[in-house]
């Protein structure tokens, strides 16, 4: 007798499911013939795409007079500027850049180059592939773990208020040739 029940209860849901798709499907559909929808959806097409041409042509125009920036990870130097991700970019007036909020005129930049191997790192990429994959995974995840992690940092030197400030930034050597070259 439950298996009867268990049917009956079946059948309910599905006729139910029915009759949701049929009532939204004619709630949601779009009145007129095939030819006037297909018209209407040539018109929109035809909208969108003097409206995505438009928004192109002035997001290069607005590309074009914006002056240069660099978008890069500061360390330390500033006063009133968090570390993480931050924006510099071209000032109007020579030798002199905006990081973040703050205009300082430069007075030299150097790249410092560093790197490091993380020999925890190593064993610990060494012992997860062992468990993997025994000797040769062993030795390609000690290889994975322990190359070199590229730590270099540009230091700039500048001066704000009258008062001369070392600047840091991690970067890579392309990261450096554009700061320089917003000078």
């Amino acid at each position: 007798m439950g298996w009867l029940y268990f049917e009956l209860v079946d059948m309910l849901v599905v006729i139910f499911l029915i009759w949701f798709v049929v009532r939204t499907i004619k709630k949601n559909r779009i009145p007129g013939t095939p030819e006037e929808r297909r018209q209407r959806q040539e018109k929109a097409k035809a909208q969108l795409r003097v409206i995505g041409h438009d928004l192109k042509s002035s997001f290069r125009d607005m590309l074009a007079l914006t002056p240069g920036w660099v978008r890069l990870y500061y360390i330390t130097g500033l006063p009133n500027v968090k570390k993480g991700y931050i924006r510099v970019q071209k000032s109007t007036r020579p030798q002199t850049i905006v990081v973040g909020r703050n205009e300082v005129k430069v007075t030299g930049v150097q790249w410092v180059e560093q790197s490091k191997r993380s020999l925890g790192r190593a064993a610990l990429d060494a012992g997860f592939g062992d468990l993997v994959g025994d000797l040769p995974g062993a030795v390609v995840g000690a290889l994975i773990g322990g190359r070199r992690r590229n730590n270099s940092v540009s230091v700039m030197t500048t001066e704000l208020n009258g008062i001369e400030m070392s600047v840091y930034f991690r970067t890579t050597p392309k990261e450096h040739q554009k700061l320089v070259s917003l000078l």
